[in-house]
């Protein structure tokens, strides 16, 4: 038998958040990164969107 692959598509969003330092039932957005592609590189998680690296964690 034949190996094949199917490649799926998909489109992620990660949000990290801080938590205020003035108050503390408030988080404040850190960041957001839009990923379509996830890559490893080691122990690290690399993030791309339409072909872009954005983020590597």
């Amino acid at each position: 038998m034949g190996d094949f692959s199917v490649r799926t598509a998909f489109r992620l969003t990660f949000t990290d958040s801080h938590q205020d330092p003035d108050d503390d039932d408030v988080l404040r957005r850190a960041v957001t990164v839009q990923a379509d592609r996830i890559t490893f590189d080691d122990d690290h998680l690399n993030l791309w969107l339409a072909g872009t690296h954005v983020s590597i964690t």
